[in-house]
């Protein structure tokens, strides 16, 4: 399921309710959420996300009380500053040195 939640090209909306899940099962559907770049989740029920991001290390033990959204899009603001500063650093490295890629 988590690699299935990763490669879906158009789920923003995912509802698990009247479902047992165990805290392994909710780590993998989280980890495959927070996997997918091309469709950010936005909303999703059935089970709180941040205990199982704090649990994955996707997010810092004082999220786990955020909603379901918040936990969401403070992942994704985590995920954008990062891939902003591996491409500012690509940029930078390039600059400097020129004929090292080519």
């Amino acid at each position: 399921m988590g690699f299935t939640l990763a490669q879906h090209p158009r789920l923003s909306v995912l509802e698990l309710d009247n479902c047992c899940l165990s805290q392994v099962a909710q780590c993998h559907i989280v980890a495959g959420i927070i996997s997918n770049r091309w469709v950010p989740m936005k909303v999703m029920y059935g089970f709180r996300a941040g205990p199982p991001m704090v649990a994955i290390g996707a997010l810092e033990i004082m999220a786990q009380h955020m909603s379901n959204e918040e936990c969401f899009r403070l992942r994704r603001d985590i995920q954008m500053k990062t891939l902003l500063k591996w491409m500012e650093n690509n940029r930078a490295s390039q600059t400097e040195n020129p004929s090292f890629l080519t």
